[in-house]
């Protein structure tokens, strides 16, 4: 074999030496610095997205806490339209009633009026309707001593009792 022969050994050692170093330079000043440009090139645009999605996290962080005092005010402002749309109704309502019962009272108070006129009134065509059925009466039975004038004085007098009862 010839890699065993003794003789041989200084010029293997030689190229060796040749072929290793020259390898090194190779690998050492061109194909090594070009990797680290591309793992450095690499890192600088991971550093930038990692930059920029902090700065994106925390305009999404300002942005939620906005939207959360917003919707917390949106809720506040819509309890308190609530509250005071539920006291004017309230109170509209109580207005109404007080209104109604107001209006109710009058009518009944003008019913009662009307119902006192119409009692009246009947009571009094009554009393006509009864002075002048007893004045036909008595003119039936023959007695002519009575007169319309008589029984209606009679009667007024009887109906003031009547109602003082």
């Amino acid at each position: 074999m010839p890699q065993l022969e003794t003789a041989t050994y200084l010029s293997q050692i030689f190229w060796l030496l040749i072929s290793f170093f020259s390898l090194w330079a190779i690998m050492a000043f061109l194909i090594v610095p070009k990797i680290e440009q591309v793992l450095e090139s690499r890192r600088l645009k991971i550093d930038d997205y990692i930059q920029k999605a902090e700065e994106l996290n925390k305009k999404a962080q300002i942005s939620l806490e906005k939207y959360e005092k917003a919707l917390a005010k949106a809720q506040a402002d819509a309890t308190q339209r609530l509250k005071d749309a539920s006291k004017d109704l309230e109170q509209d309502a109580l207005k109404s009633s007080a209104e109604l019962e107001a209006s109710l009272l009058c009518k009944i108070q003008e019913n009662d009026e009307k119902m006192s006129k119409l009692r009246a009134e009947s009571l009094n065509k009554l009393n006509k309707t009864s002075v002048l059925l007893a004045l036909s009466l008595l003119n039936k039975a023959g007695i002519t001593t009575a007169t319309l004038e008589k029984l209606e004085a009679l009667s007024e007098k009887e109906g003031r009792h009547g109602a003082n009862i």
